[in-house]
């Protein structure tokens, strides 16, 4: 079924999106966030806690080291 106009927004839970190729379609909403809890126990967000951590390790060592400080331009 193809309606003679294009409908962008949302309303209730349907969002209705017009694409590149203005083709027009319709999807339910889904979740907006996810609470903490669900972000610990959740195997699907291992990954993304671990490399957190690894972030968090490196760059609290950058701070420390020589190389990174920055450099002095006025030269």
């Amino acid at each position: 079924m193809t309606a003679p106009f294009l409908i962008k927004g949302t309303i209730e839970d349907i969002n209705f999106v017009v694409t590149a190729d203005r083709e027009n379609y319709a999807r339910r909403r889904g979740r907006k966030r996810i609470t903490a809890e669900e972000f610990k126990n959740n195997p699907v967000f291992d990954r993304i806690c671990n490399q957190g951590q690894e972030f968090a390790l490196h760059s609290s060592t950058l701070k420390l080291t020589p190389e990174c400080l920055p450099l002095n331009i006025d030269h």
